[in-house]
């Protein structure tokens, strides 16, 4: 457990998951990153990632308008993932 909050639980042979199930806890995370900031290409996945706990938060993931933010910032997210491992390999 991190930040006294979430479990982590072994997922195969070599890899680990670490879960948070609850927005307060995960307002602990985002006020850690907030310190201390990532500065990686890891920071725009983060910064979307806090805006998608933020609509959570203000419950707007319960209107339609609110929930196609929420796919936009997923959608976003994986895209940043794939730019990153084209780079990698064009490296």
């Amino acid at each position: 457990m991190f930040f006294g909050v979430g479990s982590i639980t072994k997922q195969g042979k070599n890899s680990i998951q670490y879960r948070v199930y609850l927005v307060k806890e995960l307002k602990i995370i985002i006020h850690h990153f907030e310190k201390y900031a990532l500065t990686t290409n890891k920071w725009a996945d983060w910064k979307l990632f806090k805006q998608a706990v933020v609509l959570v938060e203000q419950r707007e993931h319960l209107t339609n308008e609110g929930l196609l933010k929420l796919v936009a910032i997923k959608v976003s997210i994986k895209v940043f993932q794939i730019k990153s491992k084209i780079f990698q390999v064009l490296r």
